[in-house]
């Protein structure tokens, strides 16, 4: 950083001695992240995006449902300004496994689980047990992450209350320039999961998470103007689909993606 960030974090080390100041070169947020990850000594662990900040007291909220519950991974909402969240208020989710958490919050919501790992409080032994890392140089990281973790966690529970204020309007943010990198790390994304569900049999409702991220990827890069070369969509890829979703003609996919409506 170049704009004096690193006089500021000193003068709040002095203030606070608890806080741990880490220096490297920039590498990505995933890098960051596990470098983070192993200096950390807490129960907890919270991954704060750097365009985004905790609402007032959230730490100590998040940190008592998770600890009072007795949590591997605690999902929470956020404010978006306007007076919107980005899940819709007005629900909450008892203490399950990952996978029945992520049917309860499709269910419920409408949606697949939240993928962004800012709306997650991770208990830090959990994280290690299972080796749970960031795969470095990746867009989209946060996808791969939390599907790994979910199926992993044991007690998983949602607090429908603000931790965090998320900044979507930010025109330099990463996450809205969608180059053809997102779309290809995505696709990646898909390609390793679909070597961890070969090794650990998932669940329906992750496979039905898996493919559509797959179908949601293509469909976004058809309407950003890009061609299937251009995001590096193999026929292997297809074929993978193919196997996760034997209950869907091969030939369904092929006429929709020829249609560009997958």
């Amino acid at each position: 950083s170049t704009d004096g960030s690193d006089t500021v974090l000193e003068q709040y080390r002095q203030a606070h001695p608890n806080l741990s100041i880490l220096n490297q070169r920039n590498a990505g947020q995933s890098v960051a992240r596990n470098a983070g990850l192993a200096r950390a000594k807490g129960e907890y662990v919270f991954f704060l995006d750097s365009d985004d900040y905790l609402l007032p007291g959230a730490l100590k909220k998040m940190h008592t449902f998770a600890a009072g519950e007795d949590l591997e991974m605690a999902c929470f909402n956020a404010d978006i300004g306007d007076g919107t969240f980005y899940f819709r208020p007005g629900f909450d989710l008892p203490v399950s496994s990952g996978a029945v958490f992520a049917k309860n919050f499709y269910d419920r919501h409408g949606t697949f689980f939240g993928t962004p790992v800012w709306l997650y409080l991770y208990r830090r032994s959990f994280l290690e047990r299972h080796r749970l890392t960031f795969v470095p140089g990746r867009i989209h990281e946060d996808n791969e992450f939390n599907f790994r973790a979910l199926y992993h966690c044991i007690r998983c529970a949602f607090s429908n209350f603000p931790a965090v204020f998320y900044r979507v309007i930010r025109k330099d943010s990463i996450m809205n320039r969608l180059s053809v990198r997102h779309f290809r790390d995505s696709l990646q994304n898909f390609r390793d999961l679909c070597c961890f569900y070969l090794h650990h049999r998932l669940s329906p409702v992750f496979l039905e998470a898996l493919i559509c991220m797959f179908l949601s990827t293509v469909r976004n890069a058809r309407e950003q103007g890009y061609s299937m070369k251009e995001i590096d969509l193999r026929l292997s890829d297809l074929l993978k689909l193919a196997v996760l979703s034997p209950f869907y003609p091969r030939f369904f996919f092929r006429k929709r993606l020829r249609k560009g409506k997958p």
